[in-house]
């Protein structure tokens, strides 16, 4: 009897401390459940988002200018996507607004071009998003060149097809709100069709297809769509 007052019961506490390790598993695992499913909500349907960055075009041209190829650029868009599980489907709008000059010469350059694009989504159970994408667009391209010391300007324009291949990083906040970044490439095709002049309203002797590297912030909205397993049917 004495030993019974004085020494506690340790198959009890191993069975308490077995319970109350059961009950932590449990809430861990409800807690999990939750946020995955708070989550999930955010993966299906559209994804509306604004684009800032940065393009670099290699006009494979100097123009008789001897200015460089490449010419940096400043670009501004704005898009949408729909996502179904790992899958994505989307459209891009966007500007570019660029420039280079020498002693000589300067030249502006101005582009618009739209996309539509295909991709998967490689981390579809997470916030994280990595998706690998490809798409063609067309690409509106024009030149404005002048001569400093001379009141000589001539303006070439260009319309193309271009392949692009691309990746976007993205994380979403359980709100929808996200941001990321794309990189990619634009290859543009027809590279044997010529530069408008327009000043001259004909064509230019120049050829030379625009292929670009650009990097984008992104930022914007994931809306969940209505499911339809939800809908009422119609009496």
């Amino acid at each position: 009897m004495i030993s019974d007052y004085c020494w506690p019961n340790t198959s009890e506490n191993k069975i308490s401390n077995s319970m109350k390790t059961k009950k932590w598993i449990l809430c861990l695992g409800l807690i999990s459940c939750i946020e995955s499913v708070t989550v999930a909500q955010h993966k299906n349907g559209l994804k509306c988002f604004g684009l800032m960055g940065a393009q670099l075009n290699d006009q494979q041209q100097t123009f008789n200018t001897g200015l460089t190829a490449h010419v940096y650029g400043f670009t501004t868009g704005m898009g949408i996507e729909y996502h179904e599980k790992r899958f994505l489907a989307g459209t891009e709008f966007f500007g570019a607004y660029g420039g280079t000059t020498n002693t000589l010469y300067k030249l502006d350059y101005t582009g618009f071009s739209s996309m539509a694009y295909v991709g998967v989504n490689l981390l579809a159970d997470s916030r994280y998003s990595l998706a690998p994408y490809a798409g063609v667009g067309m690409s509106l391209n024009k030149n404005t060149i002048s001569r400093k010391d001379q009141t000589f300007t001539e303006v070439l324009s260009k319309n193309q097809l271009a392949a692009v291949l691309a990746l976007k990083y993205e994380y979403s906040w359980p709100s929808g709100i996200f941001i990321g970044i794309r990189s990619g490439y634009n290859y543009g095709f027809f590279a044997n069709t010529n530069w408008q002049n327009e000043v001259t309203l004909g064509k230019s002797n120049f050829k030379n297809p625009v292929n670009s590297f650009f990097l984008n912030a992104s930022f914007g909205l994931h809306l969940k769509l209505p499911s339809k397993t939800n809908q009422q049917p119609v009496q």
